[in-house]
């Protein structure tokens, strides 16, 4: 009891403190459905920008959305991979809404989105999801996302995507490639992020089929 209460105490005057002991709480004795929505509520909460946050801020809203994404990391060990793959999602589209509330000058919301992703890309190993699914999934956020989330996401998935989901993918780019304007005359003075991307994935498939 005299240890609780110190480290109450503690947690008082510091707020990085309060903030784990609150995503510790939030993941102990719960069902994987609570478990799920408390974590959902701890992600909202965490990725909340109330306003514009300048440079000299965003290291502590960082260091709250650390917090909470240190409680996902540890989500598939502790035998709940599809939930932690469902709140690395969540996790991510809220970190990317909030990036435009936020001078990220330093690069920190880019590290969280890395660590996330990263998340994501674990969980998914664990829970192996349905191949042509998740390459729709990923290919929708690899070239509509506008912070390079999931760039690569063929490269970094395949041994997740295997053969089945590999292919979709090259589908969908080859499908997406064909609906592009051709790069001559005035098309090619306005610039389509697009191209690079689709370029960018197709050259992958060349390179894995050896036919470059």
């Amino acid at each position: 009891e005299a240890l609780v209460e110190m480290i109450i105490g503690l947690a008082e005057r510091d707020s990085s403190l309060f903030r784990k002991l609150d995503v510790a709480a939030t993941t102990t004795g719960a069902g994987a459905a609570s478990l799920a929505a408390r974590l959902r509520w701890a992600i909202d909460a965490a990725t909340r920008t109330r306003g514009f946050i300048d440079y000299g801020e965003v290291g502590g809203w960082a260091a709250g959305v650390d917090d909470v994404l240190d409680s996902l990391a540890g989500l598939a060990a502790a035998g709940h991979p599809a939930q932690a793959l469902e709140l690395a999602e969540h996790a991510i589209d809220g970190i990317e809404a909030a990036m435009e509330a936020i001078d990220d000058s330093n690069g920190e919301c880019g590290a969280l989105l890395d660590r996330a992703r990263d998340i994501h890309l674990a969980a998914a190993r664990a829970v192996q999801p349905e191949p042509i699914d998740l390459a729709g999934e990923l290919f929708v956020r690899e070239t509509a996302g506008e912070y390079d989330t999931f760039y690569r996401a063929s490269r970094l998935y395949e041994d997740v995507l295997g053969e089945a989901g590999l292919a979709e993918y090259r589908r969908l780019a080859l499908e997406a490639w064909a609906k592009l304007p051709p790069r001559s005359g005035q098309a090619q003075s306005s610039y389509d992020g697009r191209y690079n991307t689709l370029k960018d994935i197709l050259d992958f498939f060349s390179e894995r089929a050896g036919d470059t």
